[in-house]
């Protein structure tokens, strides 16, 4: 059995690895939470960039230090991962000012596989074979 990271965000958030949930924080709504969704979410695009996890994460918000506000939320992010069971591991890539997701911890994140799927429908000429998909 491969280690998938298994996210699902349609219809709520759970986490899921070697077939146990994964509890990440009690607070579905907390900045860490917060963070490593969009981070899920540009997994198959490149990453995304720190200013656009701070407008997201702080834009409207009085925080004096926007970027060391986000490295904390990083700190704090990577914390809760390993506390929840994933493997050892930075978690979270940056370089270039850009955030990946480590991509030695595979990951199925449900709203990426359905943006896809309606990309494969998309582009697919036959009627027939849109409705299958």
């Amino acid at each position: 059995m491969k280690n998938i990271l298994k996210v699902r965000m349609l219809g709520g958030f759970t986490l899921e690895y070697k077939g146990k949930e994964l509890v990440l924080d009690r607070n579905n709504v907390s900045k860490t939470t917060q963070l490593f969704q969009l981070l899920l979410l540009h997994t198959q695009d490149g990453g995304i960039s720190k200013v656009a996890l701070i407008d997201a994460l702080y834009g409207r918000s009085d925080v004096e230090n926007k970027n060391g506000s986000l490295n904390n939320t990083i700190f704090r992010l990577r914390k809760q991962l390993t506390a929840a069971g994933l493997p050892e591991s930075s978690y979270i890539n940056i370089n270039g000012g850009m955030c990946t997701w480590d991509p030695d911890i595979e990951t199925s994140v449900d709203v990426c596989d359905f943006k896809q799927t309606i990309e494969s429908a998309r582009h697919e000429k036959s009627q027939k074979t849109k409705m299958e998909i």
